[in-house]
C-alpha cells in the first residue's frame, strides 16, 4: 500500500480545505492523489502518494548548511529555497528555532556558532542585487580594521558600492556609504566578503580625509611592516595630492 497522510479538520474552525492542502503539498514533493472521508465530527483527508518521492530533510539541510557555512551562518531566502525549503515552511523554521530571521530576506542558523563580527556578513548580504551577488565592498576606515591595520574603531560600517547601486528603502544608519567603480585588483576576499586591499584603503582614508594622520601613519608603518604595502608599489604610485600624501608618510616609515 502507497503511504498516505492525513489531516484532521474540526468542523467550522481551522485551516481551509485549500490550505490544508498547500501544508501537506510543502512537506512532500510526490504528486499526490486526495480521497476523502467522512467523520461524525470532523473532515478527514486522506493523501495517497501515487508517486512516492519523499522529501530528503537531510539533503535539504545539508545543501543549506554548506550555502551558510561560507557565510559565517547566514543565508538569504533565495538561497533557502534553491537548497529545497519552500518560502511557505521559513516561517515554521523561524518558530520553531531553526532559524534566526536577521532582517527581511535574511536568516541564520540557529545552531550555527556566531561569528566575531556577524554584521558584517549580514550588511555584506543586504548589499545583493536581483542576480543576488553582493555589490557592497567594505572599504575605508571598516576595511582598516579588518587588516588590523589601526587601532581605530568606526562607529559606522564604511562600504564603498558601484555608481549604479540602488535601494528602494533607506539606507540603514548604521552604514556609510561610498560610491566608487572598483578595479578587481584593488579587492581582496576576507571571511567571505569583498574587502579593499591595504593600499587603496589608505588611499581611500587620505582621500576622505576624515581620519587623523597619525593613525594613517601607523596603518602604512604597520602595511610596510608586514609587506602588505611595498616600496615598489609606493613608487609606482602616480602623482597627484593623494598619492603624494602617502608618499610623504610612508617616507617617514624609512
Amino acid at each position: 500500500m502507497l503511504p498516505a497522510i492525513g489531516v484532521q479538520l474540526p468542523i467550522g474552525s481551522g485551516p481551509t480545505f485549500s490550505r490544508a492542502c498547500a501544508a501537506i503539498n510543502s512537506a512532500s514533493s510526490s504528486r499526490l492523489v486526495f480521497s476523502f472521508t467522512w467523520a461524525p465530527r470532523s473532515f478527514e483527508l486522506s493523501v495517497l502518494a501515487s508517486e512516492v518521492r519523499h522529501v530528503d530533510v537531510r539533503r535539504q539541510s545539508a545543501a543549506l548548511y554548506k550555502t551558510a557555512q561560507a557565510q559565517q551562518g547566514f543565508f538569504t531566502t533565495k538561497q533557502a529555497v534553491r537548497a529545497g525549503f519552500a518560502e511557505t515552511t521559513h516561517a515554521y523554521h523561524v518558530k520553531v528555532g531553526n532559524w534566526i530571521r536577521e532582517r527581511r530576506g535574511i536568516y541564520r542558523l540557529a545552531d550555527f556558532p556566531i561569528a566575531v563580527r556577524p554584521d558584517l556578513m549580514l550588511w555584506y548580504l543586504w548589499s545583493q542585487n536581483r542576480q543576488e551577488v553582493p555589490e557592497g565592498t567594505y572599504s575605508h576606515d571598516t576595511a582598516l580594521s579588518l587588516h588590523e591595520l589601526s587601532d581605530i574603531m568606526p562607529s559606522k560600517l564604511h562600504m564603498t558600492v558601484s555608481n549604479h547601486f540602488r535601494r528602494n528603502s533607506q539606507i540603514p544608519e548604521i552604514l556609510a556609504l561610498h560610491r566608487a567603480d572598483l578595479a578587481e585588483r584593488d579587492l581582496q576576499e576576507m571571511h567571505g566578503m569583498r574587502v579593499t586591499r591595504p593600499l587603496h584603503t589608505i588611499l581611500d582614508l587620505l582621500q576622505a580625509g576624515q581620519v587623523d594622520r597619525s593613525l594613517v601613519r601607523q596603518a602604512i608603518d604597520e602595511a610596510m611592516r608586514r609587506g602588505l604595502v611595498t616600496k615598489k608599489q609606493i613608487d609606482s604610485l602616480p602623482h597627484d595630492r593623494v598619492q603624494d600624501s602617502f608618499r610623504e608618510l610612508a617616507g617617514q616609515h624609512r
